[in-house]
C-alpha cells in the first residue's frame, strides 16, 4: 500500500506539473477596453475575440510576485499603473499596440521574453525609477518598434532588434557582460539626461563582444566599449552603422582599464566623437572616423590612455580637426603592411603630418594595386581601339 501511495504522489506531483505548464503556455489575450488596466483580470481571455475563458488568477502571481502568464497585446492601448516585473512569463505586442507602464520598472527575468512588432512601449517611473531590464535568461525580440523609457535600459539577455528606436530619457543604454547580441539591425538607440529632444548627454555602452551590428545608429554624450578588467576582451564590430558622441569612446569605467578594447567600423560606418581613450578602433572598408577634441580640459588629445587607430583600407579614414599639443604619429597604424606612421609615412597620405596639425589621414595604395589600375585602364584603352 505505502508503494501504491508513493506512486499516486508522484503521480498527482507529475500531473500538477504538468497541469501548471499548460497553464504557463496558455495564451492570454488582451480583450479590454481602451487604455483599459492590465492588471484586470477580466481584460484577458484565451480567445482572442474574448469568447472564451477569462484570466482565473491574478497578473500577478501569488507566489512568486511576478507575471507569470503568456499574455498578447494586439493592436490595443493598455496601461499598467504601476511596475512589472515577469517571471516565466511572456510578453507579446502586435501592431498598433500601446504599453505604458508608469510609477516604477518593468523588468524581465530568466525565462521571460518581448516580442514586439509594430508597437509602442513607454515606461515612465518616478525619481530613478523607470528602468527597461533585460535579465539574464531573457529574451526580447522588437521588430519596428519605439522603446521610451524614463530611466536607463539595460540588456543583460538574448536580444534581436529589427528597425526599431530605443531611447533613454533619463539616463544609459548598456548592453552588459552576460548580453547575447543575435542581431541588431536598422535601429536607433539614443541615450539623453534631459528628455526627448534634450542634449544627448548620457552614456551607450557594449560589455559583450558582438560583430552582429548593421545600419544601426549610436548617439549619447559617451560611447563605451567596456571590459570585465585584466584577462578580458569586448571586441565589437559595427556595420555600415554610427555613432555621434559630444564626448569620447572609451572604457567608461575605471574597473575596465584592464583588458582588451576593440572596436572594428566595416563598411561605410561613421563615427564622431572628441576623443579616443584605451580604445583600439580598427576603421575597414569604407569607414570613417572624425575625432573633434573640442579644446576642453580633457587632456588635450586625440588618442589618449594608449588608445589607437589602425587604418584597414586604402578607403577607410581618420580625422583629427583640431590642432593638438601631443605627436600621434605612433598611435596611427597601418594594418595592411602592421607598421605605424611614425615608421612608414610615406604608406599614408599626407606624407609629411607631423602630428599634432590637423588632418586627414589614409593609406596609400600600394604599389601593385596602382600597376593593376593602371593595367585595367590600358586594357580598356586598347579595347576601345579594337572597337
Amino acid at each position: 500500500m505505502k508503494k501504491a501511495v508513493v506512486t499516486s504522489g508522484l503521480m498527482a506531483v507529475a500531473l500538477c506539473a504538468v497541469g501548471a505548464s499548460s497553464a504557463t503556455a496558455m495564451d492570454f489575450f488582451y480583450v479590454g477596453p481602451a487604455g483599459g488596466s492590465f492588471f484586470d483580470t477580466m481584460n484577458w481571455n484565451d480567445a482572442p475575440d474574448g469568447s472564451g475563458s477569462f484570466l482565473a488568477t491574478p497578473v500577478i502571481d501569488g507566489g512568486t510576485n511576478l507575471v507569470e502568464h503568456s499574455l498578447v497585446i494586439d493592436g490595443d492601448s493598455v496601461l499598467a499603473g504601476m511596475g512589472l516585473s515577469f517571471g516565466m512569463g511572456s510578453l507579446s505586442l502586435g501592431t498598433g499596440s500601446a504599453l505604458t507602464v508608469s510609477g516604477d520598472d518593468l523588468v524581465f527575468g530568466s525565462g521571460s521574453s518581448l516580442t514586439s512588432s509594430g508597437a509602442s512601449l513607454i515606461v515612465d517611473g518616478a525619481g530613478d525609477a523607470g528602468q527597461v531590464q533585460f535579465n539574464s535568461g531573457s529574451t526580447v525580440s522588437l521588430t519596428d518598434t519605439t522603446l521610451t523609457a524614463s530611466d536607463d535600459i539595460f540588456f543583460r539577455g538574448s536580444i534581436s532588434i529589427t528597425d526599431s528606436i530605443l531611447e533613454s530619457l533619463g539616463d544609459d543604454i548598456e548592453f552588459q557582460s552576460s548580453a547575447s547580441i543575435v542581431s541588431i539591425s536598422g535601429s536607433d538607440f539614443l541615450a539623453s539626461g534631459t528628455g526627448s529632444g534634450g542634449g544627448l548627454n548620457q552614456v551607450i555602452y557594449v560589455r559583450t563582444s558582438t560583430d552582429q551590428i548593421f545600419d544601426s545608429s549610436f548617439r549619447a554624450g559617451r560611447f563605451g566599449v567596456v571590459t570585465d578588467g585584466v584577462g578580458t576582451t569586448t571586441d565589437v564590430k559595427m556595420t555600415d552603422s554610427f555613432i555621434h558622441v559630444d564626448g569620447d569612446i572609451d572604457n567608461v569605467f575605471a574597473s575596465s582599464n584592464g583588458g582588451v578594447h576593440r572596436l572594428t567600423l566595416a563598411g561605410d560606418t561613421e563615427v564622431i566623437a572628441d576623443q579616443l581613450q584605451i580604445v583600439a578602433m580598427f576603421l575597414d572598408d569604407s569607414s570613417s572616423a572624425t575625432f573633434t577634441d573640442d579644446a576642453d580640459d580633457d587632456g588635450g588629445t586625440w588618442l589618449a590612455d594608449n588608445a589607437l587607430v589602425r587604418l584597414d583600407s586604402v578607403d577607410a579614414s581618420v580625422t583629427f580637426e583640431q590642432s593638438q599639443p601631443n605627436d600621434a604619429r605612433s598611435r596611427v597604424f597601418d594594418g595592411v603592411n602592421l607598421t605605424t606612421y611614425a615608421l612608414s609615412p610615406g604608406n599614408f597620405s599626407p606624407s609629411d603630418w607631423d602630428g599634432m596639425s590637423a588632418a586627414t589621414i589614409r593609406l596609400v595604395p600600394e604599389p601593385t594595386t596602382l600597376a593593376l589600375v593602371a593595367l585595367g585602364c590600358g586594357l580598356l584603352v586598347g579595347g576601345r581601339r579594337l572597337a
